[in-house]
């Protein structure tokens, strides 16, 4: 509640030069089903966003979430809880408006070290175990915007938009148990079956977390969508985006743990590294009502699997100075052995303008 606080106060202390801002805050909860290459579960966070026009051709956005990774005891079969624990993610950033087609911007974003304690499947030698993983993550980077929008007043208008982003990972994991119903396993039995059979489940994260090694990972992201509005009141958008990396980003070990409470809940939560993305989408205004569907379709590196993401927001503009929505997402993940996973996210936003 402190980190919030300061967010607020510090829009509310601006310059003079300031003309217009406004305020979102979202709230949201999500469930992650477990397996073996996802230790996660449940969570809820809260989103505090700011924007000030510091000037007719300047904005400036700050965000803080805070997210809640909950506690359990273990599950049915399990042989460990999740300790849960807290997740600060942090951005600022510029928007300018270069010319009255070219827009720019910049945002540079924090997420201190946070540590968790989870309980991971793995299934080797026909024998059911469950690790205890300890995941210490942080992570900084830099995004670069371009947009370049007709700007007209005709029936057919177009927006291209398009980012680069780096992000530096720093995680440590590690396994500290390994149990199966009849007591204690060395964790070495479980590399050796993988060794043995690398397509078993949850092996590439177990075996990345049993070398006990911080990895530092960086990651650069491509991703250009264009916008073509018609008639004022659709807008029809189809984005991709790339992803690449210095090193195997496999050494991470498990990386919904990396990823979590770091990513805009409306693009879901990979439960392994991206290699690419693709997003068709639509939305549609009625007055002070919009309606926003898209879909998400993502594969993992090293043919791991694939993700679908299916969004729907709802929103509602009381008057044009307070507006609130409802989003809802769905995701399954696939992975190489056709094996599926899903979760869900929830969310109430209200934003006030003034």
């Amino acid at each position: 509640m402190k980190t919030r606080s300061v967010a607020l106060c510090a829009f509310l202390f601006v310059p003079a030069v300031a003309t217009a801002h406004s305020i979102l805050n979202e709230t949201g909860v999500g469930t992650t089903q477990t397996s073996p290459t996802n230790p996660r579960s449940g969570y809820w966070y809260d989103m505090l966003d700011g924007t000030v026009e510091v000037s007719k051709q300047m904005d400036l956005r700050l965000d803080v979430t805070l997210t809640h990774d909950a506690a359990s005891p273990p599950g049915q079969g399990a042989r460990f809880g999740n300790s849960g624990g807290n997740i600060l993610s942090t951005s600022i950033g510029l928007d300018s408006e270069a010319s009255e087609h070219v827009l720019l911007g910049v945002e540079a974003n924090f997420s201190p070290r946070s540590t968790q304690v989870s309980d991971a499947p793995i299934t080797f030698e026909s024998t059911s175990a469950d690790a205890q993983i300890r995941s210490v993550t942080q992570i900084y980077g830099l995004t670069f915007q371009f947009g370049y929008h007709t700007a007209g007043e005709s029936n057919w208008e177009t927006s291209v938009d398009s980012s680069a982003a780096w992000t530096h990972y720093s995680s440590f994991q590690q396994v500290t148990s390994l149990a199966t119903a009849n007591g204690s396993v060395d964790v070495q039995r479980v590399l050796d079956a993988c060794a043995r059979v690398p397509t078993i489940r949850g092996c590439r994260q177990i075996k990345a977390a049993a070398r006990q090694q911080e990895a530092q990972i960086n990651q650069l992201r491509l991703a250009v969508s264009v916008t073509e509005t018609v008639a004022d009141d659709n807008d029809f958008t189809l984005g991709g985006s790339y992803y690449g990396y210095d090193q195997d980003p496999n050494n991470v070990g498990y990386f919904s743990l990396v990823m979590a409470g770091r990513t805009s809940m409306g693009a879901g939560v990979p439960l392994a590294p991206l290699r690419f993305t693709l997003k068709p989408e639509y939305t549609r205004r009625f007055g002070k009502f919009s309606v926003d569907v898209w879909y998400q379709f993502g594969k993992y590196v090293d043919d791991q699997g694939t993700t679908q993401l299916l969004a729907l927001k709802t929103q509602y503009r009381f008057t044009k100075l307070v507006a609130a929505y409802l989003l809802a997402t769905g995701q399954k993940d696939v992975d190489v052995q056709a094996t599926a996973s899903y979760s869900g996210t929830v969310a109430l936003g209200l934003r006030f303008r003034f």
